[in-house]
């Protein structure tokens, strides 16, 4: 089953979008890509009061295959993104990893 590990800044972060897009997202992709990641979105809200600044997703093909990257990666790169992040904004992002169900017939 394939599951999207999500990300979310909420309001007041103060996030550099260009930061997180072009430098911290592009070694991510790089990364994470032979471990079976098929994409990176980085999604920014319209309207002014919701509640977050960025939601950045990324998918797996399976919860095994994230596995193999959290194990495959070396703790220096994870040390890397961790401070990177804090570079990208006041606080450390809301992280979550979701199963991806099938809608069925109703799949686009």
């Amino acid at each position: 089953m394939p599951i999207t590990m999500m990300t979310r800044y909420p309001k007041g972060a103060d996030v550099d979008v260009d930061h997180y897009i072009n430098k911290y997202s592009p070694p991510t992709w790089e990364a994470m890509k032979p471990f079976g990641l098929s994409n990176i979105r980085c999604l920014v809200p319209k309207d002014p009061d919701d509640k977050y600044e960025l939601i950045a997703m990324g998918d797996f093909p399976s919860w095994e295959a994230f596995e193999k990257m959290q194990a495959g990666i070396s703790p220096e790169t994870w040390q890397k993104w961790t401070e990177d992040l804090k570079s990208c904004s006041k606080i450390m992002p809301e992280s979550s990893i979701l199963d991806v169900k099938d809608l069925g017939e109703h799949q686009i």
